[in-house]
């Protein structure tokens, strides 16, 4: 899960398997919710995530590097 905050909006990301009516009711009555949106990510911001990823993982996911 990734939050990010922007002014007054808060944008959450969720894992696989995550019910956002389960996330919905956690919310109400902790927090002032005006609005609740679920949006599947772009392939841009999939593309970024992806970036972001260390690329020492990968090699010793694949096995490379162990020479």
């Amino acid at each position: 899960s990734h939050v990010n905050e922007f002014n007054n909006d808060v944008e959450l990301q969720f894992e696989d398997g995550v019910d956002s009516n389960d996330v919905l009711k956690a919310l109400v009555g902790k927090v002032s919710v005006r609005r609740f949106e679920v949006v599947v990510p772009s392939l841009y911001s999939i593309f970024i995530d992806l970036a972001k990823a260390d690329p020492m993982e990968s090699q010793r996911e694949s096995g490379a590097g162990n020479e």
